[in-house]
Parts: structure tokens; sequence; C-alpha cells
């Protein structure tokens, strides 16, 4: 995260400004960046190393702290049109924070508003006095990226703006009026490149758009739901703090938390964090790596977090948002994991309860996970030394839909399909082959368009599947909840230079 902030002080119509400004390490990438400032005050002027110079009535006492750092990255995405992407709280137009009034928006085509910080944003914060209109504008040389004009009826210090910007930028253009009592700036560039990647399909995420914190020592809770045993190596959050220890504890309760917030007898202590996590600061995902994992059977428990008493050296405020019904629950797109939230305490299960809050954060159940039982095992051994095994990962559920099957410790570079059927069975070494067919009645094969493999040097294949197309030897049928179908993988082999085929075991799903 980098930082460049401006504080403008001025007077009244035509009176004298002053400035202070303090640059830290690598803010706007190009080294001749610009900032100018309309009537009464103007700024401009090449920015270098541990050196700035500014021109312009009235500005003055410029005090430069650390260097510019170059680059070509900044605000890659965004590029909205007049009016989309005014991000609103509340589900009332015009809010730019909680309880602040933001008033005549015009949104250029170049930016747009968000409530928030993410990847590749800057921000702008207001310090005036009631009734005054701002204008921001970004250029690429001499291109204009985007305007926007904002007024304000609420009185300093306003909430923060934060900007997307469509394309690279290099320079930007901060109109504010005659009269002005005086604008902070604080441009932030938070980090490099593209945009994250989704979210995967083994995450649930709530939102890191906060209007409140918590105290050191306070605690948030929620409910975690889980469909199946999972894993969990660590999670996300969002704190008030930056670059200070996390020090997490995590506790749970069997069933949930609520009527449990101010029974520490209740809970128990699950993990805690690696020592290695530092707060990133509000709005940010800050990750946090359990000193072990934890393992959560299917269920629900309720979960309470809280960052270690200060004597530790451990300042953490949690940062989290009021609930308003439709932000309080969020499930993984793989259905396994489902938050409930939540609460808030600025004790450690003590102090009041404020209801409903909504924890800030990302949880991720580690790894994917494979469903099914296995039978007919272990198969017979192949020529990599190994017998080939069989599984499937994902879903149960027919309407997530998300199988992959995976077959391990096969040949290297062999060919190979996978097989279905309602059916087991068991047939030794069917037409020659070296191994045993487990499967029985109508077989189907996936020999569709990609649906052969080949193992590759790892000695390994993997397909994933459509449960609305699932082979038969009649045709592609959709699976049905309650059903159980069985897989195996045949694939070729040698033996002595002779080719020949062997076979997996087998697993059976049955679905839901």
């Amino acid at each position: 995260m980098r930082y460049l902030s401006c504080w403008l002080l001025g007077a009244a119509l035509g009176g004298a400004a002053s400035a202070q400004v303090q640059f830290y390490p690598g803010h706007i990438p190009n080294p001749t960046a610009t900032i100018d400032f309309d009537n009464p005050f103007v700024a401009s002027g090449p920015i270098a190393s541990n050196s700035a110079v500014f021109t312009g009535a009235g500005i003055s006492s410029i005090t430069p702290v650390g260097a510019w750092i170059t680059g070509t990255d900044l605000m890659t995405i965004g590029s909205n049109v007049d009016g989309q992407g005014l991000v609103v709280a509340g589900g009332v137009l015009g809010i730019a924070g909680p309880g602040q009034p933001l008033d005549n928006a015009d949104i250029g085509d170049g930016f747009d508003i968000v409530l928030t910080t993410a990847v590749d944003q800057f921000e702008f914060t207001f310090v005036d006095q009631i009734g005054m209109t701002y204008e921001v504008e970004l250029f690429s040389g001499a291109t204009s990226l985007g305007v926007g004009t904002f007024y304000y009826h609420n009185a300093f210090p306003a909430p923060p703006l934060f900007f997307r910007a469509g394309a690279p930028f290099d320079r930007v253009l901060i109109t504010f009026p005659n009269g002005s009592g005086g604008v902070g700036l604080d441009f932030i560039q938070l980090g490099d490149g593209p945009p994250p990647p989704a979210l995967p399909n083994n995450c649930v995420e709530t939102t890191y758009v906060n209007d409140n914190q918590g105290d050191i020592g306070g605690m948030v809770y929620f409910d975690l739901t889980t469909t199946q045993q999972v894993m969990i190596e660590g999670l996300s959050l969002n704190t008030s703090q930056q670059g200070t220890p996390i020090g997490l504890e995590v506790y749970t309760t069997p069933g949930t938390y609520v009527g449990n917030e101010s029974n520490a007898a209740a809970w128990t202590l699950v993990a805690v964090d690696d020592g290695t996590s530092v707060a990133m600061g509000t709005g940010f995902k800050t990750p946090v790596t359990f000193a072990s994992p934890i393992t959560l059977p299917a269920g629900t428990v309720g979960v309470a977090l809280v960052g270690r008493n200060s004597a530790t050296g451990a300042t953490t405020r949690h940062a989290y948002v009021a609930g308003n019904g439709a932000n309080q629950i969020a499930t993984s797109n793989d259905g396994r994991l489902t938050i409930s939230a939540g609460a808030a305490s600025n004790g450690t299960f003590a102090g009041t309860v404020f209801s409903p809050r909504v924890f800030n954060g990302t949880i991720c159940a580690a790894g994917d996970p494979t469903i099914g039982t296995r039978y007919c095992s272990p198969a017979n051994v192949n020529s990599s030394g190994m017998p080939g095994s069989i599984t499937v990962a994902g879903s149960s559920s027919v309407a997530m839909n998300d199988v992959e099957l995976r077959g391990d410790d096969l040949p290297s570079f062999s060919f190979g399909f996978f097989l279905t059927s309602t059916t087991q069975g068991f047939v030794a070494n069917p037409a020659g082959s070296q191994g045993n067919l487990c499967l029985a009645g109508a077989i189907g094969r996936f020999v569709g368009s990609g649906q052969i493999q080949n193992s590759g040097v790892a000695g390994t294949m993997a397909l994933a599947i459509n449960l609305n197309q699932h082979p038969t030897p009649t045709g592609l049928v959709a699976v049905q909840p309650g059903q159980t179908w069985n897989y195996q993988l045949w694939f070729r082999d040698s033996v002595g230079g002779t080719a020949v085929s062997n076979f997996t075991d087998g697993v059976s799903v049955m679905f839901q």
C-alpha cells in the first residue's frame, strides 16, 4: 500500500493558503505526475525522488518524505458510463458513507465511485465546510480519463471517496471553489497489476464494507454451517488497524453463538494465528494463517473471533458492519460453507452485545472435498508399480453440479476414460485386461469430446463431469437426487512390451 497525503488549509475568498505535503514511497507511478488546484490555489510541477516542486499563490510548507517509485500499472479497472458505479449504502441514493449524504454526483466515463478500497483504487478525502462543490479529473498524458463533481451537505470531516480509474494515469486535477476552507487528499494505490481473481468455489465471503469497529479484546460472533466435514487452515478479516500483529484466537461452540455471547464456559479455543499475520487496515483483506488447521464436522457451530490482549503485543480491532437482513447470510459457491451473522461486543465474552453485526471476512475450506465410498479396492497393480485409484471430488448435490473424477497412480502417458453405472459388479480380467471391472448393468463411458484422457508424466487423469449429461449405453441422462452412481477408470498399459489394459478400483456416490 502506498500513500500521498496532502492537507491544504485555505482562508476565505482571496485569502492566502498554506500547504503541507507528505510523500510516502511510491504512490502515483509516473515521476512527472502533477496535481493542480484551481483558484485560489494552483499547485503543479514535477515530482522527483525525495523532492517536490509546487507553484501557485499561497502554497508553502512543502515537506517531502521518502521517494516516489515509478510504475505503469496503476488504475487499470473500472471504465463505467456516466452514473454507473456509484455505490450507495442502505439503498438510499447519494450516501457516500454511513450517515454521510452526497449530492449532485456526476460520474465520468473514466472512473467510478465505490464504497471501499480494493485493488487499483485511490482515495480522496474531503475536509471542508458545508456546501462546497469539488471536481476530480484524471489524465494519462493529455487524455482525460474521467471527471466527477461532488457536492457535500454535511460538515467536515466528510467520508472518503474511493475512485477507480479506467486506465493507468499520471496526473490528477483537483478543483475546489473559491472560499473553500480546505480539502484533504489521501491517494492510495492498492496493489499493482490486474484485479484479484474471482472468489474460489470453496470460499465464503461476507463483505469488506464496514461502518463500525470494536475495541481491543472485542469479539465478533457468527454461525458457520458446513454440509460435510471440512478443514480450515486460516481466514481473512477486516481490521481497523494497519501494521499491527493480529494475535487472532478462534473459538467455537456447538449449535449457535446466539445466547452464548457472554458465556465464556460455552466456548472452546480451537485455533490461534501462527504469528505472521499483520493487519492491512480497514477495507483490506488481512490474511491469517492458523498455527494448526481445524477440522469441523458437518453441521453448524457458533464462531467467535478475538484479537489477543494488548499485553501480548497484538492490538486487533475488528471492523464490521451493521446487519440489514440482506447482508447477514453468505454461502460459498460449492455450497459447503454458510456464514450467518452475527453480533459483536467490546469485551472478550463480556460487555454489551451489539446485534445484528456482520463479521467482515472470508473463510475457505482447504482443498477439494472427496465424496463417495471406495469399493473393489485395491485394484490390481499396473506398470507404475502401484494399483490405480479413483476419487470423486466436489459436491454430492445435484443442484451444485460440481463433480470431478480423478485417477491416480497410473502409468505415465497412458490413455483412458472413466466408466459409470448405477450397478456394482465384479468381472476379473475382462477381455484379457490386467485389472478387474467393478461395474455391471448398463455401463456408460465418458468418451465425448475432450473426455478421453492422457495420464501425462504424472500418471494422473481428471475430468469434470456434467451431471445433466451423464452417459449411458442409450444416451445422456440427468442424474437425479437420491440416485447412486458408481465410477471406475479404464486405462491402457504395457507389460513386457505388450499392450494391455487395466482398471482402478471403484467409488460409489449417492447424490442429493
